[in-house]
């Protein structure tokens, strides 16, 4: 196991620029405020080996970049340390809880199921039995509702929750 956090250099990605990235790939330019307090609109450029650049968050006028870790190349005043939620588009998926849990039951019961099947070549192997449901799905449902929650905080820095709203 490594320590990621320690080992992250400018060029790596954190949960915060992957959600940051992802916003500017769908949206263009994406308000974000800087460590000094000021506001700006920011856009992605993706790495472009032919031109020796490296992926990086720059201003419209390309007055201003940042790395993709959210670090400036200017001064640490303008770090990126916060991105706007914005206006509730319809790009937001709803699912309700019960969906939302479901699903999840779904995907563990076929990945198990095909974990089987490879494993011992056998095209009617389970990775489950009836009998071993409810202590199965006791696990999955306690972990869904915790990631459910991590979802559903307005300042939630889960990647995707931007995207997605679990209704009760």
């Amino acid at each position: 196991m490594r320590n990621a956090t320690v080992l992250a250099t400018r060029k790596d990605f954190n949960p915060f620029t992957l959600a940051l990235k992802a916003r500017c790939e769908a949206e263009g330019e994406v308000l974000v405020r800087m460590r000094n307090g000021d506001y700006c609109k920011v856009a992605y450029r993706p790495a472009n080996p032919e031109d020796y650049t490296d992926n990086a968050f720059h201003k419209e006028d390309h007055s201003a970049c940042w790395s993709p870790n959210g670090e400036s190349f200017t001064s640490s005043d303008f770090d990126i340390v916060e991105l706007d939620a914005g206006p509730a588009t319809a790009q937001t998926k709803t699912v309700t809880a019960d969906e939302f849990r479901d699903g999840a039951r779904d995907a563990v019961l076929k990945a198990l199921d095909k974990y089987m099947r490879e494993l011992t070549g056998c095209d009617n192997a389970r990775g489950a039995r009836d009998a071993d449901l409810p202590q199965l799905f006791a696990g999955i449902d306690g972990h869904m509702a915790r990631v459910a929650e991590r979802l559903n905080r307005p300042d939630s820095d889960e990647v995707g929750s931007a995207y997605l709203s679990i209704s009760a």
